[in-house]
């Protein structure tokens, strides 16, 4: 996801305010991290982990979250991958240990 100038950065120039944050904090992290889990969750369907969302704030409800990174698991999902989501996806069918199949719709 990052551009190949975030990937410079330490972090990929990506900020954390780790918890407990407010509500607007914790809606700025679910914003950024619908399309990292969403990747995430593809990833995990190609070698058969079971994939769970990180709300990464105790006490948060994450059930709203969880949708929106299935959502766009399955826009992804049908949209394709880009270039190196597909090589990462690549590297993880060469390990054998998944079938390859995409995230239930």
């Amino acid at each position: 996801i990052a551009s190949r100038q975030r990937r410079r950065c330490r972090d990929y120039g990506y900020w954390y305010s780790p918890p407990p944050r407010h509500e607007a904090a914790q809606q700025s992290f679910f914003a950024a991290e619908v399309p990292v889990q969403a990747l995430e969750s593809l990833f995990a369907a190609i070698i058969g982990v079971r994939f769970r969302v990180s709300a990464d704030n105790v006490g948060t409800s994450s059930t709203g979250f969880a949708e929106a990174v299935a959502r766009a698991a399955c826009q992804i999902d049908s949209a394709g991958l880009s270039v190196r989501a597909k090589q990462f996806r690549t590297a993880l069918l060469q390990t054998g240990n998944g079938d390859g199949s995409s995230v239930p719709h």
